[in-house]
């Protein structure tokens, strides 16, 4: 099995993990560490630990590109089976987690094209457009969870003065 793990300044990597399961379910794969929340925190053996404990291949999903997080990671990148992105958002993390038969090149490659992707400055004009390929690809996979998605922007869209 492959693993994800979510790695941040602060409390973003649980709140991402939280945000996702929202929306796919529960995930196994996917851990998440929040650096710096505890004077003790040491980075590099949290990290170590992590990736002993993971079954196969990992992605270590950072928040900021040079960031100390980040440069803690990539010293792990040098082993097999373990590759490290920057940039963490929603998108990344559900297109790593959903297209788990890529071999892991390729799916670092998907991932980071679908997250750029859907970095977007929206149009507003009183609906919501589908104009994306991915947002529809990840409509059909997980129809229920758009809608609630969908239900609760338009209720802040709404609300928001």
């Amino acid at each position: 099995m492959r693993t994800v793990i979510l790695a941040s300044h602060g409390h973003l990597a649980s709140g991402m993990k939280n945000t996702v399961e929202m929306i796919l379910g529960e995930q196994e794969a996917l851990k998440a560490f929040d650096a710096y929340t505890t004077p003790e925190c040491n980075v590099h053996d949290t990290l170590e630990a992590m990736l002993r404990q993971a079954d196969g291949e990992c992605v270590i999903v950072t928040d900021v590109l040079g960031g100390s997080v980040n440069k803690e990671a990539v010293v792990f990148a040098a082993q097999p089976g373990v590759r490290v992105i920057t940039g963490m958002n929603l998108t990344l993390v559900a297109t790593l987690l959903t297209e788990e038969e890529l071999p892991l090149d390729e799916l670092v490659r998907t991932g980071i094209a679908e997250a750029q992707a859907s970095i977007q400055q929206p149009e507003l004009d009183g609906s919501i457009r589908l104009r994306d390929n991915l947002f529809h690809g990840l409509l059909e996979k997980f129809p229920v969870q758009f809608l609630v998605v969908a239900m609760l922007l338009k209720k802040s869209l709404w609300n928001a003065e």
